[in-house]
């Protein structure tokens, strides 16, 4: 439970009440930038199951951008030759995306081999990186479609929540 809330942070507050004669259940709160909108049930329960899964998704899908990228990248870098210019384009490129990767081989052909391997040592951390991060969004895209699957668990959710000792609980 306290996992679901640590993973909603950054769109979601979950607040009791600080006044003695209010209602104690948690309100939830959605953060948008600095505005907070107090969420009924149902608005809470449309986010977690179909807005918060489209912000996972949009994550993954501008994560495998980047991460084609980097692919790309590295075979330029493995594909270095022992003349000038070093580093070619790739032969299938799209003709979109063929502006950014010539300036890639451009700025690679300027540097020294000390400076490519600084490169080629960051494009591994970076691809290893952003293949770590999208498993993490895919696991938390499935745990959220198990324990929010259905209303009924959204429900014990939200009256699980008022059993947490917490004035605010920010997901």
């Amino acid at each position: 439970m306290k996992l679901m809330v640590l993973l909603l942070e950054q769109y979601i507050l979950f607040k009791r009440p600080s006044e003695m004669f209010q209602n104690t259940e948690v309100q939830i709160f959605q953060k948008n930038n600095s505005i907070m909108k107090l969420l009924s049930i149902q608005e809470y329960i449309h986010f977690i199951q179909y807005e918060f899964p489209q912000l996972i998704k949009n994550d993954i899908i501008q994560i495998e951008e980047k991460l084609l990228k980097e692919e790309v990248k590295k075979d330029i870098l493995s594909n270095k030759s022992n003349t000038k210019p070093y580093f070619k384009l790739p032969i299938f490129i799209s003709e979109d995306t063929r502006d950014y990767y010539e300036q890639i081989t451009d700025e690679l052909n300027q540097l020294n081999k000390d400076n490519i391997k600084i490169i080629e040592n960051n494009n591994k951390e970076e691809i290893k990186s952003l293949q770590s991060l999208k498993g993490y969004l895919h696991k938390i895209n499935t745990m959220n479609q198990e324990k929010n699957g259905s209303i009924n668990s959204v429900l014990d959710f939200i009256k699980n929540l008022n059993y947490l000792n917490i004035q605010e609980l920010y997901i």
